[in-house]
């Protein structure tokens, strides 16, 4: 068995502590991204399913509804969309990551 050096033992110490903290910057990196790409669908589904319904909000402040209710209108729309397509990204992408890792590990292990 190979006895390593103090210094040899520092420096792997060292190593491993570089790693984990470069492993941080990248998932906190990561998590900025998935954030900003989620905020700006959100964004576009938003501006689309309001586009698509201006005429209908237009009828609702004809019938009397003030900007407000139109807008909660809008946002109880909005939010049971999100009630549903949450559990459902979850799900698939739990399912997804699982797969793309038993694919990741046969490949490395053939090659």
């Amino acid at each position: 068995m190979i006895r390593l050096a103090t210094l040899d033992c520092k420096l792997l110490r060292d190593l491993l502590r570089l790693r984990a903290q470069a492993f941080a910057v990248s998932a906190v990196l990561a998590c900025g991204v998935a954030l900003f790409v989620m905020a700006t669908g959100m964004y576009g589904s938003l501006e689309r399913a309001f586009a698509e319904q201006e005429r209908d909000f237009a009828t609702l402040r004809v019938l009397g509804f003030h900007g407000r209710e139109v807008a909660y209108v809008l946002m109880a729309e909005m939010g049971s969309l999100l009630l549903v397509a949450l559990p459902a990204g979850v799900i698939l992408g739990n399912f997804l990551s699982r797969w793309l890792i038993s694919q990741f590990r046969t490949k490395r292990s053939r090659g």
